[in-house]
């Protein structure tokens, strides 16, 4: 073979050796090195996201909680089930982890904590009104039903155990003024009996109109009805005893002489003025002493009445109206606020608005005493 023959094959292969070693390099290089920073970032993070496991109740609280120290100034609670497993996690990264999240993540985990912290305050906010709006009332039913218990079964004895002195053996007045028997729970327990007195009244009358009254009390003779009748009056008399007794010792709220009306009002909150309806709202002043206090809410259209407590009228503590009965405040939901307001324009007196609300043919809901910047004073009347 000649020379140059062989430096030619020399060449061919040293060329075929320098390809295969290219396309070995190409092979093992990885393809995260030939794409930009961002996508780079999105891969490593993905990664980073599907080896955390399945997060522990205690390590959700703890990434959550340490993510709040480092991007919060103060501590804030948040509602967890607000959150989505994937900003969990990456609280978790951010915020046991360490790991380095860039700007738009860390501004997206503030902006959903902030989030799940405005809904804990609001399920709380409504917890609160709940408890405030059914629970006293439930604690004075049941220490009612407790008081009423041995009424309960001296009837009883009376009536299907044929227990003659059954009746004689329980004084009214005397055991509720030994279970220190309150006013609210004395009407409570009245109204346990009102419906059997009535019924047992009918069934003494004659005529056809009272045939079910005569059947469903038929196993008692005209005695033992009769008897009783006022043993039911009797309860009844001890309870307006206990309620007048009530009322006599309540202590009568004292009033600051120098309070400016101006000062009790000042943290009140509510809308001025509505552009759509509209509506503008009363000097909130007004509202010291008022028996009625009328508003509207612009945001929920519901609108309804606030109905004070008692002679003195109602008045606020901060934005909470103070001094107010809720069972007998009355507020409905608007279907057509203009039409309402144009009704309204020309009767503006108590009446005006009572008519009003009357012919809202939505059903009745329940609002708590705090009024807020969407809610509009219509009126007050005192």
């Amino acid at each position: 073979m000649t020379t140059k023959k062989k430096a030619t094959k020399k060449k061919a292969t040293r060329k075929r050796s320098a390809v295969a070693k290219k396309k070995t390099n190409k092979a093992t290089e990885s393809p995260i090195e030939n794409i930009d920073e961002n996508v780079r970032y999105q891969c490593q993070l993905s990664k980073a996201l599907n080896f955390t496991d399945e997060l522990t109740t205690a390590k959700r609280k703890s990434a959550i909680d340490n993510t709040v120290k480092k991007l919060f100034d103060r501590k804030i609670t948040v509602d967890v089930s607000a959150l989505s497993e994937t900003i969990i996690k990456l609280c978790f990264l951010y915020g046991t982890e360490d790991y380095d999240l860039n700007d738009d993540h860390i501004k997206t985990l503030k902006e959903r904590l902030t989030k799940a912290k405005k809904k804990r305050e609001k399920k709380k906010e409504k917890q609160q009104e709940d408890v405030y709006a059914s629970s006293i009332q439930d604690r004075i039913k049941n220490i009612a039903y407790q008081i009423a218990t041995d009424f309960d079964i001296a009837i009883d004895e009376f009536t299907f155990d044929q227990k003659e002195d059954a009746l004689d053996d329980i004084q009214p007045l005397k055991h509720l003024n030994m279970n220190e028997c309150k006013g609210p729970q004395a009407r409570y327990i009245r109204s346990f009996y009102d419906m059997a007195y009535d019924g047992l009244i009918k069934s003494k009358k004659k005529g056809d109109d009272y045939v079910d009254y005569r059947e469903a009390y038929g196993y008692l003779s005209t005695k033992q009805k009769n008897k009783l009748i006022e043993f039911y009056e009797n309860i009844f008399a001890a309870c307006d005893a206990v309620e007048k007794k009530s009322k006599a010792t309540r202590k009568k709220k004292t009033t600051k002489k120098t309070k400016k009306l101006s000062t009790i009002v000042k943290s009140v909150k509510y809308q001025k003025e509505d552009q759509d309806f509209m509506l503008v709202s009363i000097n909130p002043e007004e509202i010291i002493g008022a028996k009625q206090l009328w508003v509207f809410n612009t945001k929920t259209r519901v609108f309804g009445c606030y109905q004070s407590l008692g002679e003195d009228g109602m008045t606020v503590k901060g934005t909470t109206l103070q001094d107010i009965a809720l069972d007998s405040s009355e507020f409905k939901k608007v279907r057509n606020p203009p039409a309402l307001f144009k009704l309204l324009k020309d009767k503006k007196t108590k009446r005006g608005y009572n008519n009003a609300l009357k012919k809202l043919n939505t059903k009745p809901q329940k609002q708590s005493a705090r009024i807020n910047a969407n809610t509009i004073l219509l009126a007050a009347f005192k």
